[in-house]
């Protein structure tokens, strides 16, 4: 292609100036353009627009510097100034914005974003799109960063992805997780596997591993447990170093669920929040009932007597604490304040690990049921011996 801009002092550009698939340099400077031994048409301002250093005809570079140390890379576009300015012989790599790439040597990178995958070296196939995005990168191979400084410090780990602004942002070694939405996984270091959808979800987890939070600011304080899965928004958003715990609904496990706040309690299940007023599901729960899997196996020590003093009530529920509003349908229970005491030191059929949140476990009452029928069957078994001896 001919030179058509701005008429130089010097003689003009010709075709055979400019190589092929060049940036044809319309008003590049206001001084006369001129082209190294490298095909790379160059100004006075220090802009560069040539197929990149080497004269391998597959590249692109735009930009001072770009691509500069090339030798034998091939298809390799760099735009902007530093761009890929330290690959020699890496191939198919992408870098957009001042200084993206710069340090790189491997192959098949894409970065776009000012100082996006600056320090990578030898990882290969990540693709950074967002400003300083897996900036401090150096080995890592297969990740993925879409956002403003997602990614940020990742440096040797792999096979991470992150969507949104400051996502995984201090990730540096942990492999395998996924954070998706603004923060999200934002001061994670270490942990490997972790999976955070929503903004701010999990946002304090360091070292944690193979948690699992979906919705906004789901799991967001903790910091080293494990395993742990929350599914809504704030769910589990109160605990800090459980493990193994399962939060299902909006702001389920936290100070509006039913069974009080979890926070450092571990092997937990928690499902809804105080708003919930029923719970359907065609069959019931089938529960583990083996011999095989108990041990410490005694007798229950309640029976009649205990069932007498049983006092049955209708209820409703009140709308929070600190109001009388009703919520909810008529039911029939108990009262946990009535039962404690007749269970003595070591209660089973009421949970008081959180003096604040006493729960009712009906399934043990069951038992106790059990041995009142037994002792009523054994009263009437001798009444009526009397009755017909």
């Amino acid at each position: 292609m001919a030179y058509t801009g701005r008429t130089p002092a010097a003689a003009p550009l010709t075709s055979g100036d400019i190589p092929d698939g060049s940036v044809t340099p319309n008003d590049l400077s206001t001084g006369a353009p001129s082209w190294d031994t490298n095909g790379k048409v160059t100004t006075g301002d220090g802009l560069t627009v040539g197929r990149g250093a080497g004269n391998v005809s597959t590249n692109t570079a735009v930009g001072a510097s770009a691509l500069d140390a090339n030798t034998t890379g091939s298809e390799n576009t760099a735009v902007g100034s530093g761009t890929l300015v330290s690959n020699q012989t890496g191939v198919s790599n992408t870098a957009v914005g001042r200084s993206a790439l710069s340090g790189n040597t491997a192959s098949n990178n894409t970065a776009v974003g000012r100082y996006s995958m600056l320090f990578n070296t030898t990882g290969a196939d990540n693709s950074a799109i967002g400003s300083a995005s897996l900036y401090q990168n150096t080995t890592g191979n297969y990740n993925t960063a879409l956002g403003r400084s997602a990614l940020y410090s990742n440096t040797t780990a792999s096979n991470n992805t992150a969507v949104g602004y400051q996502a995984g942002y201090a990730n540096t070694t942990g492999a395998s997780i996924t954070a998706v939405g603004r923060e999200a996984l934002s001061s994670h270091t270490s942990g490997n596997a972790s999976t955070a959808v929503g903004s701010s979800a999990l946002g304090d987890d360091t070292t944690g591993v193979a948690n699992v939070a979906v919705g906004e600011s789901a799991l967001r304080v903790l910091t080293t447990g494990q395993i742990n899965v929350a599914l809504g928004g704030d769910a589990g958003n109160g605990v800090t170093t459980g493990t193994n715990n399962v939060f299902l609904g909006h702001d389920a496990g936290r100070s509006g669920h039913p069974g009080g706040p979890v926070t450092t309690g571990s092997n937990n299940i928690c499902m809804g929040n105080s708003s919930h007023t029923n719970a359907y599901i065609k069959i019931a729960w089938t529960v583990t009932s083996d011999a095989r899997e108990k041990t410490n196996i005694g007798v229950v020590p309640h029976g009649l007597s205990f069932v007498n003093q049983l006092n049955p009530v209708s209820y409703q529920f009140r709308k929070s604490r600190d109001s009388d509003i009703p919520h909810g349908d008529l039911r029939y229970g108990f009262l946990a304040q009535d039962i404690l005491p007749l269970e003595g030191d070591n209660p089973v059929i009421i949970d008081n690990k959180n003096p604040d949140y006493l729960s009712y476990n009906g399934e043990s009452l069951v038992p106790v049921l059990v041995n009142a029928i037994k002792e009523l069957t054994a009263k009437v078994e001798a009444l009526e011996a009397q009755l017909n001896p």
